[in-house]
């Protein structure tokens, strides 16, 4: 039997539903050649899209967009070379007393306070108070229950609320005495988390004294011109402080 004689045989096979199909060595390999290629495809769809890192399964991603928040440097206080108690320089009239006025008014208010220079407690360094920014000072001694009780709530306000622009808070470390308790200060505002300049005063309280205080905790607030615009003194608390700021923008205002 010739080679076309059993092709058509096969054929005819088929055609009457018995027997296996036929299958050419060409048909073979084509149909090698066409799994491969489809198997091919598989592997590609399934290796294939983006070449970035792909996040865990669970693990938290930032929104398209979104900026990821940085926290300020804290700053650290005291340490090797910085003192405790320092040097001092006020350019200027010292303040009037805070009782001096007629229980109505504050007779430091619209005056020019005296320039402050000191060492800050985080770099032993000499900061000059000059006027170009509007401040808050408040007061602070180590062993005051007042002061111990009122540095933390300030310290939580500042770090949750965002000062107007071009102004700071300033706290001066002042009073300080080594034989009474929570000394030194710098060891408390670091336990406190405060993270806003730090002045030290002098054995004399002449930071204190030259912006007319004897007590503490005690706050001045003077606007970018270097002018008293309202003082307080006790427990002020983060309320206080908050409505010492707004008269910045009050005075703006005017």
């Amino acid at each position: 039997m010739t080679e076309q004689s059993r092709l058509d045989a096969a054929r005819s096979k088929q055609a009457d539903g018995g027997g296996e199909w036929f299958r050419s060595p060409l048909a073979l390999v084509a149909g090698l050649i066409l799994f491969l290629g489809v198997l091919a495809l598989i592997v590609l769809g399934l290796t294939s899209g983006d070449d970035t890192a792909k996040s865990p399964v669970g693990a938290a991603t930032a929104p398209e967009g979104a900026v990821q928040a940085v926290e300020a440097p804290a700053i650290a206080f005291g340490g090797a070379g910085i003192p405790e108690v320092g040097a001092v320089t006020l350019v200027g009239d010292p303040l009037a007393p805070v009782d001096s006025g007629d229980g109505d008014t504050d007779a430091a208010v619209g005056t020019l306070v005296p320039e402050i220079t000191a060492l800050s407690l985080a770099t032993g360094s000499p900061i000059t108070l000059a006027p170009g920014r509007a401040r808050v000072i408040g007061f602070f001694a180590h062993w005051c229950p007042h002061c111990q009780a009122e540095l933390p709530e300030i310290t939580e306000w500042l770090s949750e609320t965002p000062l107007p622009p071009n102004t700071e808070f300033i706290a001066v470390s002042t009073a300080v005495d080594e034989g009474r308790g929570n000394y030194p200060p710098s060891a408390w505002f670091n336990e406190v988390g405060f993270n806003s300049p730090v002045l030290i005063d002098n054995a004399s309280a002449t930071l204190l004294n030259g912006m007319g205080f004897s007590g503490f905790p005690s706050f001045v607030a003077i606007d970018a011109s270097g002018v008293v615009v309202a003082r307080a003194g006790g427990n002020i608390g983060a309320e206080g402080v908050s409505a010492l700021f707004d008269n910045f923008a009050s005075a703006a205002s005017n």
